[in-house]
């Protein structure tokens, strides 16, 4: 599986490990939901992951080090708050060469 869509789905909530199977995973969409909080290890196994696109959602945390291991990110479309974490988190993606923020 190389995409996958889960766009306005109602999702409120991602745990660690959710996507660890799917490795092969390029894009992922989670606009539209309903997602708070965005752990670390939500996306831990998504070695392959380029493209995740998560704007429109209530996004009102994003833990230090959540996207660290993507290492082939080179998209992500975000608006919401990073918390307390801004500043971090806009660290670990400033290798980003496509990094959306909308406040």
């Amino acid at each position: 599986l190389k995409r996958l869509y889960l766009q306005q789905n109602e999702i409120s909530a991602l745990e660690p490990d959710t996507f660890r199977d799917l490795s092969q995973l390029e894009l992922l969409r989670l606009y539209g939901n309903k997602l708070s909080h965005i752990v670390v290890g939500t996306f831990a196994g998504l070695s392959n992951l380029k493209d995740i696109m998560m704007s429109n959602n209530n996004i009102q945390t994003v833990d230090i080090g959540t996207f660290a291991d993507l290492v082939k990110l080179r998209h992500l479309y975000f608006d919401g708050y990073f918390g307390d974490n801004f500043t971090e988190i806009r660290k670990e993606l400033s290798g980003l060469p496509y990094f959306k923020f909308y406040p």
